[in-house]
């Protein structure tokens, strides 16, 4: 039987690529796509692409973005720079790709940078867009956009309310953490196409193709030989023990990083997630340990099970693990 995610999205094999903040490239993402999966450029893509045509990845600012819009570009910058990066997937793949948009805002003319993105999807004819609203389902008004525009939306969403409200908004499909809330969701809208998150340890996520429409992977992909994630960071995660890494409890989920003096004296004031988030400085705290190596002052965001991954491989290795042909 077909299944029901390939068939919507035009893709070869149920598995989708979940973007990290400041993370992918045109090169990574055609990549993903080309082995058969569903390839995503994030929030900032390519922004520290050296090669980048217009220049719109070049700075000499130590801050990333605006930090009171979850250090997203300037609008300009980001849609010049996410165009140059679908310029690169398009030239490294034919096969079809999807876009991040990203808003906290409940209406698309509120946020002038995200809607330029959707005008950006339209002119450039791409059809997948990865909808994150920051802990919000996603609003009637952006679902009509991104509609009217073409555009088929995907969504994490963190439990069975936020899913109900995306559900009935018009969300497509559905990304949630957990298999028994993929259940539940079914249950209630079984027509409802829904992926659920993948497991490091590949043989897991054979097993869990067998339940749900499709599984998204995250640090399988952050770390594979086509991502640009700083070395000594990929590095030091193939070569960790469960004991050098720490949990940090945050708004959109539970995610592992290293056990640093700097995580450790932020971890003893006892923050409720949030409060963690802010003290971590945010999004730029990510990007200050992942993209630029710096753990003193920055984080990584890694699954619970991403000790398991003890080398770096290629996209296509890791969907033909999981789904060989």
């Amino acid at each position: 039987m077909e299944n029901r995610l390939c068939h919507a999205l035009g893709i070869n094999t149920p598995i989708i690529h979940y973007p990290m903040h400041t993370m992918t490239n045109g090169k990574m993402v055609a990549a993903i796509s080309e082995a058969g999966g569903l390839g995503i450029l994030g929030i900032n893509a390519g922004y520290n692409v050296t090669d980048a045509t217009t220049g719109a990845s070049s700075t000499d600012s130590e801050v990333i973005g605006n930090p009171d819009n979850y250090s997203i570009l300037d609008t300009m910058t980001e849609r010049n720079l996410m165009n140059e990066q679908i310029n690169t997937a398009i030239e490294n793949t034919f096969r079809p790709f999807g876009v991040e948009v990203a808003s906290k805002e409940d209406s698309p003319e509120k946020d002038p940078t995200a809607k330029s993105i959707v005008e950006l999807m339209r002119k450039r004819r791409l059809t997948i867009a990865l909808f994150e609203g920051f802990g919000k389902p996603i609003s009637k008004p952006w679902v009509d956009i991104l509609h009217s525009n073409g555009i088929k939306i995907l969504q994490f969403v963190v439990d069975f309310n936020s899913a109900t409200l995306a559900i009935n908004n018009g969300l497509d499909i559905v990304i949630v953490n957990q298999l028994a809330l993929a259940k539940r969701i079914h249950k209630k809208y079984p027509d409802i196409i829904i992926c659920v998150k993948g497991s490091d340890d590949f043989s897991k996520s054979k097993k869990q193709l067998n339940q749900v429409d499709g599984i998204y992977l995250n640090t399988p992909f952050a770390i594979c030989k086509e991502a640009i994630i700083d070395d000594s960071i990929r590095n030091r995660l193939l070569s960790a023990q469960p004991t050098d890494l720490v949990t940090l409890s945050l708004p959109f989920g539970n995610f592992l990083t290293f056990k640093t003096p700097y995580i450790e004296k932020i971890l003893t004031q006892n923050l409720s997630p949030n409060e963690l988030f802010k003290e971590l400085n945010r999004y730029q705290g990510l990007i200050d340990g992942m993209v630029k190596g710096n753990l003193n002052q920055g984080y990584c965001l890694f699954d619970l099970d991403s000790y398991l991954i003890k080398h770096s491989i290629s996209a296509q290795e890791i969907i033909n693990k999981i789904y060989p042909e």
